[in-house]
């Protein structure tokens, strides 16, 4: 009987540790940002961004337990100008990361940086992609083959831009790009890849036209031609800002609308990019924007991005839970009296939240990641 009761307690304390709520910050006294979050194999978080601390911008990867204890760090770069945008599980338990560089050439505006690491942050490999001009990477994703795609933007001779997909193998060589134009004169840029449950590539971004930007969704066919193409959006600017291939087969994606005085959107799409629901949520004269967006665990939407209309701060972490048709669930503004920024998110096995983006709460410091853990309700316990 005792060891039943002893065996009881043990569960139940290692499910309180596990459900553990927290606010944490992390970085030197110079700026360091948080990009993207996942979940890594041992129950804790990887968070790719930036960091100036080294005294120039470098791609920085952070590694915590499940508890948001730091257990190591690693930086990535040369002696100009790194970024870390996204960063995904690789198949063998590494990451692979991907962002923009400006340090190992002369006279350009950056590449595409891909990093592939190690379970412990050691580098295995870094390639660069693209020309004269800039390529950005900001989007990852491993194949089931074990190759990459990333999505990103390409600066044209004319100074225009466009959609970026490229393709390399296990080891970084590259098999393919392709790019993808708005109208002349006009820009594009892409956010996000996808692969759907029957394999095809879907990319997602916006398109550039005479009234502002559209948010624009791109499949590929058999010989990596379009195979369809769908816009959406009005008289002002859309930015999609994050995709995901949703369980029914369609698509969700969300992003701003407007302007500097914004409202974050969000969109559900069928199989074919077509609109089902969208929702625009904002306060007049205020800024709203989310920033990513992933299904849940009961086939719900979280997205998550920064609010000036509400809460503590200037800016507010904005975390808002959907059903599959677009009704809000419920919605939370996470903070401090400064300003917080949310770009990323993920959903623990056991249902809570993860959120990482950056934070000015310390007031001896330059900008921190910062790393929210909530409840399944989206709430920070005391």
């Amino acid at each position: 009987m005792k060891e039943h009761i002893l065996i009881l307690f043990i569960c139940v304390c290692a499910m309180n540790a596990e459900s553990q709520t927290f606010k944490k910050y992390y970085g030197g006294k110079n700026t360091e940002y948080g990009n993207s979050i996942i979940p890594s194999v041992d129950g804790g978080f990887a968070v790719v961004g930036s960091s100036n601390s080294s005294g120039n911008k470098q791609v920085y990867l952070l590694k915590t337990d499940s508890t948001g204890k730091e257990l190591w760090n690693a930086s990535f770069g040369g002696k100009n100008f790194e970024d870390g945008i996204n960063i995904k599980n690789t198949s063998d338990g590494g990451y692979i990361i991907c962002g923009i560089t400006k340090s190992f050439k002369e006279n350009y505006d950056g590449d595409v940086y891909l990093i592939k690491t190690d379970s412990l942050g050691k580098e295995e490999w870094s390639k660069l992609y693209g020309g004269e001009k800039m390529e950005i990477g900001n989007s990852v994703l491993q194949t089931p083959e074990g190759a990459y795609l990333i999505a990103g933007n390409c600066i044209k001779p004319d100074k225009t831009q466009d959609m970026y997909l490229l393709k390399v193998d296990s080891k970084g060589n590259e098999l393919w790009n392709k790019s993808f134009s708005s109208v002349t004169t006009y820009d594009a840029e892409s956010k996000g890849v996808v692969i759907t449950l029957k394999g095809s590539i879907v990319v997602g971004g916006a398109m550039q036209n005479s009234k502002g930007y559209n948010n624009t969704l791109i499949q590929l066919g058999a010989e990596n031609d379009t195979s369809w193409q769908s816009s959406s959006g009005g008289e002002e600017a859309n930015h999609l800002n994050s995709i995901i291939a949703f369980s029914d087969s369609g698509f969700v994606f969300c992003g701003t609308v407007g302007g500097g005085t914004g409202n974050a959107f969000i969109m559900k799409t069928n199989k074919y990019g077509k609109k089902i629901w969208s929702k625009s949520l904002g306060v007049p004269e205020n800024y709203e924007s989310f920033n990513a967006v992933i299904e849940t665990m009961d086939h719900n939407i979280i997205a998550v991005g920064s609010t000036t209309g509400k809460g503590n701060g200037k800016f507010d972490v904005y975390l808002v839970k959907f059903d599959s048709k677009g009704k809000i669930i419920w919605e939370k503004f996470l903070g401090t009296p400064a300003d917080d920024y949310g770009n990323s998110v993920i959903e623990t096995a056991d249902g809570n939240f993860v959120i990482t983006g950056s934070s000015l709460s310390d007031p001896t410091m330059q900008e921190q990641i910062l790393i929210y853990k909530t409840n399944p309700n989206g709430d920070i316990e005391p």
